[in-house]
């Protein structure tokens, strides 16, 4: 096959108008001839298999586990179901849970960030700081923020491991 590539075809008529482009009709044609062997495409069956496995996973498996199990590598199955309290807090996408840490360049400050939060979120941003006043004592001040429509609460500080461990004794 041929492909045939014409400079004086593809451009508009007042190019040649255009300073950057006056002088487009001047370039040459492009010829180009591909060649036979690459005019067919061959389906080889049996060699698919190994390139599928280089595919990446569009999916991660749900680990098949008793609720509440713990595993050797740290992950808990959770047991809480949507009901069991006023809020639910449901697990990522690798079914961790939703609590992350963000440091802010700007103000050399730190956030914990408790997302995906449906139901009640005031009740446990209220049970979560009730949680932390009674782990650190009143010395230190919990100041946060819930954004109801983003379904989040962003605590200043550093609390991840914290905030995992009620999650997790929670159910969730």
């Amino acid at each position: 096959t041929k492909a045939i590539i014409a400079s004086s075809n593809w451009f508009d008529a007042e190019a040649k108008t255009c300073p950057a482009t006056k002088h487009i009709d001047q370039n040459p044609t492009i010829e180009y001839e591909f060649p036979a062997k690459n005019a067919s495409v061959d389906r080889l069956v049996a060699e698919w298999a190994y390139v599928e496995r280089l595919f990446p996973k569009t999916a991660i498996k749900k680990p098949n586990l008793e609720p509440g199990t713990h595993t050797p590598g740290g992950y808990i199955a959770p047991s809480a179901n949507p009901g069991d309290h006023p809020y639910f807090v449901g697990r990522t996408y690798n079914f961790m849970p939703r609590v992350h840490f963000k440091k802010i360049y700007a103000t050399n400050s730190f956030r914990t960030v408790v997302s995906g939060v449906e139901g009640d979120i005031f009740q446990l941003a209220a049970d979560l700081k009730a949680y932390l006043i009674n782990l650190y004592g009143l010395d230190q001040i919990i100041i946060l923020q819930v954004l109801e429509p983003h379904q989040k609460i962003f605590f200043e500080g550093d609390f991840v491991n914290d905030i995992k461990e009620f999650l997790l004794e929670k159910g969730f």
